[in-house]
């Protein structure tokens, strides 16, 4: 076990140890709206409450494409499956190419295939489950909601690595909110790699994408002492 993992671990319990039972029946959900500065849309409490109460939940097709439908239901992309169409994503300073929708299917199950051990991780597996995060931005295999459904994914996965608080990190706020730049310019570093363009950059992202980790512990128990239950 590398000493990152152990020290998220001693986080982990640390802070479970740290809140009200009131904590763990939703009720920090009140704080979370103003931890993150916008009404948190219905349908991501929904994949919240899924993620926290089925700790089963393994990393296949199925999960994937069950998380996306209660992600999107009642929206335009609710029960589509995956994307129809080609999807560049850009902003101001940032564009990459996803991968086509007509190799999406394939591609996700092979995905899902080479990370199977994930559903039953040992401590050396930690890093997988940002390769596994990478792999799947590049795919960008849905038409919307790709950032939030790849962060309850990471959630699912992290608490079956140990991590007893992962469906509760604030991991999308502080992404979004606080190193959404730096992450974008992770993926466009590595995402190249995916279609064989320039060298791998992996290492990279998985060590960004564990400070984000880290950094959530931090939001969370702050947001504890700001807005206490």
């Amino acid at each position: 076990m590398s000493d990152l993992m152990r020290k998220m671990i001693e986080q982990d319990r640390a802070l479970a140890s740290e809140l009200p039972d009131a904590f763990f029946n939703g009720a920090h959900l009140a704080f979370m709206y103003a931890l993150g500065h916008y009404s948190t849309r219905l349908n991501e409490m929904d994949v919240f409450r899924l993620v926290r109460d089925h700790p089963e939940l393994e990393l296949n097709v199925d999960t994937i494409l069950r998380l996306y439908d209660v992600l999107t239901a009642g929206t335009g992309y609710g029960g589509h499956g995956f994307k129809s169409r080609k999807i560049y994503v850009e902003s101001k300073d940032f564009f990459y190419i996803t991968l086509a929708p007509e190799e999406t299917p394939d591609a996700v199950r092979e995905l899902c295939d080479r990370y199977t051990h994930l559903n039953h991780p040992k401590p050396e597996d930690f890093d997988d489950i940002f390769s596994f995060l990478l792999d799947f931005i590049c795919i960008h295999p849905m038409e919307d909601a790709n950032g939030r459904l790849s962060v309850f994914l990471v959630q699912v996965l992290l608490r079956k690595a140990g991590l007893e608080m992962a469906p509760f990190l604030p991991f999308d706020i502080v992404l979004g909110r606080f190193r959404l730049r730096e992450y974008q310019l992770h993926i466009l570093k590595a995402s190249g790699s995916f279609y064989g363009q320039k060298p791998i950059e992996h290492d990279l992202f998985v060590d960004f994408a564990k400070e984000l980790v880290m950094d959530s512990y931090d939001i969370l128990r702050a947001a504890c002492r700001t807005y206490p239950l």
